[in-house]
């Protein structure tokens, strides 16, 4: 986006020249205060006040440069050229340093405007909010998520996480419209391992949670929805930056190809060597993972009626652990390995200015394999899905609108994994084999009514959903009302109905069969906003979700039954057994106020029941953490200078299966899910440093993770148990220590 300015011309008293104005942010046209503006190349500086204003007097006839710069937003250098007796008034725009300059800028006035106008209950993060949330330790634009009040999310090492109690693989991961398989950087094992988002922090323009009642544009999940939106490369000038951390170090260019605007590219690599830094701080060899990957995106821009974008996501993650080769046993993985290709094609024609038509088609491949200590094959796999969408939306009137779209999906999927039961190569267990195709086709339609006074919206979609394999057809309504009771307070209601179909591994393995049901879930949620200024809110969530046909295996674990021990058999089957509940609430004040402190404090409360049909028995969801607090600040102390504090808190969730604890010792039980890990508490401060030259610019971070160095823990596995006495070992993994790390971003030309 073009820095905009705004120049009158006016008669002066004095001989001398004087240039004023105001610097606002770019995407809501808010003042901000201490930006330094420059004058070359006499090297005037001052400050922008409260107002954003500046002022430089007493200058001589000629030709300068005025740049204004703060930390968090991209440089902006504006000529000009004084004659004699010149007032010039301007007025400049400062993007957040993850967004791109265009031709166009786009000025909203609420600053927690969502990307989802349909959803009642979305949370939104961006610019800065991003960056600041996903650390210096990890590029990873979903970990920004774990601090929103609707999320549960206390491993360190992992970027998974759940919404509302429900469990990572009911929330639907969309990367620009388009659903995304496994969008991250892991291991396939059954050991516990460490992951990171495959979407690069670096190109992430915005990040929406959903975490109920959202519109049928998404499909295939019960729970929640997270959509990532990605940045566009700039259309003024090539630019790169070069950043390095303790755990990556990554390169991206954009710019226009060739000079030509309608044509823009933006790419990135990365390289990780976080296993070094994880094995010098927690000597945990299970988590020496890296990964080397590549994003970007091609757009091509044909004014006014026609766009198409080419986004890509390529990259491969590696275990190796052959140095604790000594340590591991006969079934734990060695040596792994995972590759994963995302391409997405994207075409959007606007025939007037009242429509919008899109076709959008996409390939995913993955696959893995894993050995062990011996480099005996344990395991592989292979994903492959071919994706095609075309929806289009119409505005019926000057205050309604409707869209209908429909999908096709061709998904293949096989693997294999095994278990040694002697120290010999041909002695071994199947444990699972799966291999099959399916189709998916899906057709959804969005009405929305908003009636010229403002004061109300109402929403409602449906969807229609189809699966070859079990040949099941659903059908789910969805409804959503916003209502503005006061210029400040606004009412959210919605309900929705959602289905998930199983995966393939699921229909195709001997533990699962072809006639398995979709899952199923209802929600109601009730909300309230209160502004309580113009940049910040009061925000509380009531909800409910109803869960049911949940897949579960009931008899996949050891346990006391009948007041003996229960040894699971070789194969626990699958089945649609489980049902239950999640309620709860959420209050968050939230302020995005650019001169001050922004940020957020929330707390949220949740609490579940499930009941499983086969057994009888009611438990705790796996992800039931009943309390949970975060507190985000963030401010901008000098112009190049900026402070962040994070701090997260979670009462525990259940440890998974069936166990007591007796005398310090552990045993098994005959009722699942009553003991859980201690609560989890992290704080984090990071100090953001910019360096700003004509033409260049330097950003230096430094961060400490669990500034109180706090022990917390994560559930590892089950490990052997007595089947006489029940007594059981139970094993569990350090999380961060105290651990400090730097960062530095070199990014030329300075923008």
């Amino acid at each position: 986006m073009l820095a905009w300015m705004w120049v009158g011309l006016g008669a002066s008293p004095l001989s001398a020249s004087e240039v004023q104005g105001v610097v606002r942010d770019g995407q809501t046209a808010a003042p901000l205060a201490r930006v330094q503006v420059e004058l070359l190349p006499v090297q005037l500086k001052t400050h922008t006040g409260a107002n954003g204003r500046f002022q430089f007097n007493q200058l001589a006839p000629g030709r300068y440069s005025l740049r204004a710069h703060t930390v968090g937003y991209r440089a902006e250098t504006v000529p000009l050229e004084l004659r004699p007796d010149d007032e010039l008034e301007l007025e400049i725009f400062l993007l957040p340093a993850t967004l791109a300059h265009h031709e166009k800028l786009d000025v909203r006035t609420d600053p927690f405007e969502p990307v989802e106008q349909e959803s009642p209950s979305e949370l939104k993060f961006e610019g800065s909010e991003i960056k600041n949330l996903g650390s210096v330790l990890a590029d990873d634009p979903l970990r920004s998520l774990h601090y929103a009040p609707s999320v549960q999310a206390t491993d360190d090492y992992n970027s998974y996480f759940s919404v509302r109690a429900a469990a990572y693989h009911r929330v639907g991961i969309y990367w620009d419209g388009l659903l995304l398989h496994a969008p991250f950087h892991t291991i396939v094992t059954d050991e516990p391992s460490g992951s990171l988002a495959a979407v690069q922090g670096e190109l992430a323009e915005s990040i929406s949670l959903q975490p109920g009642a959202y519109p049928h544009r998404y499909e295939d999940r019960t729970a929640a929805v997270v959509d990532v939106r990605s940045r566009e490369g700039s259309s003024r000038s090539v630019s790169a930056k070069l950043n390095a951390s303790m755990s990556n170090a990554g390169l991206s260019l954009e710019g226009p190809v060739r000079g030509g605007r309608p044509l823009r590219c933006l790419a990135s690599f990365r390289k990780s060597y976080a296993q070094y830094l994880i094995q010098r701080t927690v000597n945990d060899p299970t988590l020496a993972l890296g990964f080397l990957d590549t994003q970007g995106q091609l757009a091509w821009d044909v004014p006014p009626r026609h766009s198409l974008r080419l986004n890509w996501i390529a990259g491969r993650t590696d275990l190796d652990r052959t140095k604790a080769a000594s340590q591991l046993g006969l079934n734990s993985t060695m040596l792994g390995a995972v590759d994963l290709t995302i391409v997405h094609l994207r075409w959007t024609s606007t025939p007037n200015s009242r429509s919008l038509l899109q076709n959008s088609l996409a390939w995913m491949h993955e696959s893995h394999w894993s050995r062990n200590p011996e480099r005996w094959q344990l395991g592989e796999g292979r994903y492959r899905e071919w994706a095609y969408r075309l929806n289009g939306s119409w505005l019926v009137g000057p205050t309604q609108g409707v869209e209908v779209g429909w999908s096709a999906r061709r998904i293949q999927d096989r693997g294999w994994s095994r278990r040694y039961e002697l120290p010999e190569e041909g002695h071994y267990v199947d444990m699972d084999r799966w291999t099959g195709s399916a189709g998916r086709y899906g057709a959804y339609w969005v009405h929305w009514w908003a009636p010229a006074t403002g004061r109300l919206r109402w929403s409602t979609s449906a969807r229609w959903d189809q699966h070859s394999v079990n040949r099941m057809n659903s059908f789910v309504p969805q409804t959503a009302l916003v209502v503005s009771l006061t210029p400040s307070m606004r009412l959210r209601l919605g309900w929705g109905q959602y289905v998930q179909f199983p995966e393939l591994r699921q229909f195709y393995s001997p533990a699962g069969r072809a006639t398995l049901l979709p899952e199923r879930s209802i929600h109601w949620i009730a909300g309230l906003d209160q502004m309580v200024s113009a940049r910040s809110r009061l925000r509380l969530d009531v909800y409910q979700r109803v869960d049911r046909d949940l897949l579960h295996r009931p008899w996949l674990e050891p346990r006391i039954l009948a007041g003996k021990v229960f040894v699971p058999p070789p194969v626990a089957q699958w089945t649609n057994s489980v049902r239950g509940y999640a309620r709860g609430f959420e209050l968050t004040y939230h302020s995005r106020d650019l001169n001050h402190l922004a940020g957020w404090i929330s707390y949220g409360f949740a609490r579940t029941q499930l009941r499983d049909g086969v057994t009888g028995l009611r438990f705790p969801s796996d992800t039931d953490q009943r309390h949970t607090a975060s507190l985000f600040l963030n401010t901008r102390l000098r112009p190049t200078l900026a402070w962040t504090m994070r701090y997260l808190y979670g009462s525990g969730f259940p440890i998974p299966g069936f166990f007591r604890e007796e005398g310090g010792r552990y045993y098994l039980s005959a009722q699942r899910n009553q003991l859980r890990l201690p609560p989890y508490h992290r704080l984090d401060v990071r100090w953001d440093k910019v360096f700003v030259r004509e033409r260049w610019k330097i950003a230096l971070t430094v961060e400490v993770v669990n500034l109180t160095h706090h022990r917390n823990v994560r559930w590892d596995t089950i490990g052997r148990y007595n089947t006489r006495t029940g007594a059981v070992n139970l094993r569990f993994n350090r999380l961060f220590p105290i651990l400090p790390s730097v960062g530095v971003a070199l990014e030329w030309p300075a923008s």
